[in-house]
């Protein structure tokens, strides 16, 4: 999984915001993306709606 989790890091906009369909896109499946929340590497800001738990959101 590190090496999915380097390709997100890598692709995401400056942001760091995503959604589910963007993870799935890049081999993240759902599960996993729970287990990403639930470790800290990305935070839930809505559904669907993610971002890089070290990465603040721009408008």
């Amino acid at each position: 999984m590190a090496t999915k989790i380097n390709k997100i890091i890598k692709l995401s906009l400056p942001s760091g915001v995503m959604n589910t369909s963007w993870l799935e896109s890049l081999g993240l499946s759902r599960t996993e993306q729970v287990k990403y929340v639930k470790s800290g590497l990305l935070t839930r800001i809505s559904t669907g709606i993610y971002r890089l738990s070290n990465g603040t959101p721009t408008l």
